[in-house]
């Protein structure tokens, strides 16, 4: 499998991401989970998704696609997006404790998405680091619905992607974006 060579970064905004799956069902363990990256400023129902719900990958639906992926299983390893492949260990991803819970977006068992460093500051990037309970720089509140997003729970900044494949994710001041809509 090959990666892309830019990361993400994490910008202090906001991602808005909208997780749906079979025509506006819940998504199952085990299926595919899109982000919308493109310019459509159209919007989707709510939906619920079940807690701690495993994917095999999220995807990017703007014009370049690929997926959300851990470079390798290393603490401080890179969170880049690369061209969607069969499901591994690098892009399957444990979305946390349903709506609007905080929690662990989790990947190789016992890693974590991190803010590096816990830098609130544009440009962070994201990375994976052992999980920890209770690690602020871990904590996540996924919003998911018709807009919804990954806040870093507390801090009112979002994960967001700047410009699809090649880059890397970043976070910024929570606002809607209508290129890091997450959708089918």
């Amino acid at each position: 499998m090959a990666l892309l060579t830019a990361p993400f970064i994490l910008l202090l905004a906001s991602v808005f991401l909208t997780l749906r799956a079979n025509a506006q069902q819940p998504p199952l363990p085990g299926q595919t989970v899109q982000f919308r990256t493109g310019l459509s400023d159209d919007t989707f129902p709510s939906m619920i998704i079940p807690p701690a719900t495993q994917f095999d990958n999220i995807q990017s639906t703007g014009p370049t696609g690929g997926c959300l992926t851990a470079s390798n299983n290393a603490d401080g390893a890179p969170v880049v997006i690369e061209m969607c492949s069969a499901p591994t260990p690098g892009n399957s991803w444990v979305v946390p404790n349903g709506n609007n819970a905080a929690g662990a977006l989790k990947i190789f068992g016992n890693k974590c998405l991190d803010v590096t460093d816990g830098i609130n500051t544009d440009g962070t990037r994201l990375q994976i680091w052992i999980c920890a309970s209770g690690n602020t720089n871990q904590l996540w509140e996924p919003e998911f619905g018709s807009v919804g997003s990954i806040q870093w729970a507390g801090k009112n900044k979002c994960v967001d992607l700047t410009d699809g494949n090649t880059t890397r994710c970043r976070f910024g001041p929570a606002i809607r974006r209508t290129r890091t809509r997450f959708g089918e």
